[in-house]
């Protein structure tokens, strides 16, 4: 059975893309939205997400705060506290990853609440020194147990596939014995 995902985690980083428009990152992030706003995907955030996320490239503080304010009031995103339960499973997250205290809680956020996937950038295409605290990208394999990590085009490859079998399944549902004429009639 093909994976599915409708309810996904999105960290700052992504939610920045989203609202910067970054044209090196929204191509991938923006399919995400559609499907979103279209009811196909539930989007879930952490309160901590509207302190990292605080500014946006080119625009004044108070623009910047109407264009944030309207993103986490959207339907499909559904935001969290910090719980009792939450915290908790932060520091299993950081004991076992070696997150940083922000990383932890969006991962343990994620987790509690049933997201599928967490989508983020973080740690991609950066090395981490030696010493450093890890990023979540660099413990994919380790967090996948619990939930899937992907990057923004990852999910974007994996709508992309999702698409493409719908227009196969489609394909084989057109009735046998019918030619399907594409002159006017």
């Amino acid at each position: 059975m093909a994976k599915q995902y409708d309810l996904v985690y999105l960290d700052a980083c992504v939610i920045i893309d989203i609202l910067d428009k970054n044209p090196e990152h929204y191509c991938y992030v923006e399919p995400l939205i559609r499907e979103a706003e279209a009811e196909n995907l539930n989007v879930l955030a952490s309160v901590v997400c509207i302190s990292e996320v605080f500014m946006i490239k080119g625009k004044s503080d108070s623009e910047a705060t109407t264009l944030i304010d309207a993103f986490f009031d959207q339907e499909y995103v559904h935001l969290y506290d910090v719980d009792d339960y939450v915290a908790r499973k932060s520091v299993s997250v950081r004991r076992n990853a070696n997150l940083e205290t922000a990383d932890a809680l969006h991962v343990a956020t994620a987790i509690a609440k049933g997201a599928q996937a967490f989508i983020t950038r973080d740690g991609d295409g950066k090395k981490a020194k030696k010493g450093a605290k890890k990023t979540i990208l660099e413990l994919k394999d380790r967090l996948n147990s619990e939930i899937d990590i992907l990057t923004p085009k990852e999910f974007f490859e994996f709508l992309s596939s999702e698409v493409k079998q719908i227009n196969i399944r489609d394909e084989n549902d057109k009735p046998e014995g019918r030619i399907e004429s594409e002159q006017p009639e």
